[in-house]
């Protein structure tokens, strides 16, 4: 009998399924903050108020994350504010920004250093004054080196080129009036032979 060889079945590929996916969400955009002029977004990503003596006057973003202090000579009194109000003549604003103090006469404002500052040489300030003290103008003295609060008119018989503490007294052989920014000159034929002489 011839040998049979039995039957072998053929193999069959186990059925692979395709890969799938794993489905992803789409992002979803956090939501934006709106702040306000006068606002700030905080880290909390909340718009939150300017303090006192602080501003912001942005109105589209990207919002600030802090609000910017009033410059030097300005204040705000409020929270929440866009702008600063600017101190009174003759006032400085505080460290804080939250109120204006006065100087006094004899004074002016340094806004750059936020300070007043003492009237120097030659110039004066009956009030607290902006910026600069007044100028003594010629034929004016001042009467202190520093911090003078008035101009005074010089004496006959003295003089002032302008910007001065003290007149000057007119030598012999010249002469002067009163508020004079100079000596004169004897007229020919007349003379005098004492120093602060208003007439020859």
């Amino acid at each position: 009998v011839v040998p049979t060889m039995l039957p072998t079945a053929a193999p069959s590929q186990s059925p692979t399924g395709a890969p799938t996916a794993n489905p992803t969400a789409l992002p979803t955009p956090l939501p934006t903050a709106l702040c306000l002029p006068g606002q700030y977004l905080s880290s909390a990503g909340v718009c939150s108020d300017c303090g006192i003596g602080t501003y912001s006057n942005v109105s589209q973003p990207p919002w600030p994350t802090e609000c910017t202090s009033c410059a030097a000579g300005d204040y705000m009194i409020s929270t929440g504010a866009s702008a600063c109000e600017t101190c009174a003549s003759g006032k400085v604003s505080s460290v804080d920004r939250s109120s204006c103090g006065d100087c006094d006469a004899g004074t002016f404002v340094n806004y750059t250093a936020q300070s007043c500052a003492v009237c120097p040489w030659g110039r004066y300030a009956p009030s607290a004054q902006d910026d600069a003290c007044l100028e003594c103008g010629e034929g004016f003295h001042t009467a202190a080196r520093a911090g003078a609060t008035q101009c005074s008119a010089c004496d006959a018989g003295q003089y002032s080129a302008g910007l001065a503490v003290n007149c000057s007294v007119s030598v012999a052989g010249t002469y002067s009036g009163s508020r004079a920014s100079a000596c004169r000159d004897c007229p020919a034929g007349t003379y005098n032979t004492v120093p602060a002489s208003d007439t020859c």
